[in-house]
């Protein structure tokens, strides 16, 4: 992705995040760029570790057969004590700012 220039500190940083799901008026690797600037970390998978999952338009054949997803993933850890902060787009823009 090349070099990232970071900006002052700014309270994503150190926060992890994963994304599902496209996004409206982002792509998934402007997103994450947008996190990376921001001092924060990405990855591809929902862990213990993951601070927010951003909920994009998910794939209706999915939720239809109840397919494990990373929504999927993230609930259940919340539901075993590991907080992670459950977003859509929009929260997301806004954590930007």
């Amino acid at each position: 992705m090349g070099k990232v220039q970071l900006l002052p500190l700014h309270p994503l940083k150190g926060e992890v995040f994963v994304f599902s799901g496209k996004m409206h008026t982002l792509l998934r690797k402007e997103a994450i760029k947008e996190v990376l600037i921001r001092g924060g970390i990405c990855e591809e998978n929902v862990t213990k570790n993951t601070t927010y999952l951003v909920v994009g338009i998910e794939n209706p054949e999915a939720i239809k057969r109840n397919v494990s997803t990373k929504l999927g993933k993230a609930e259940e850890y919340n539901a075993a004590g590991i907080s992670i902060k459950i977003i859509n787009e929009e929260e997301f823009l806004n954590l930007l700012r």
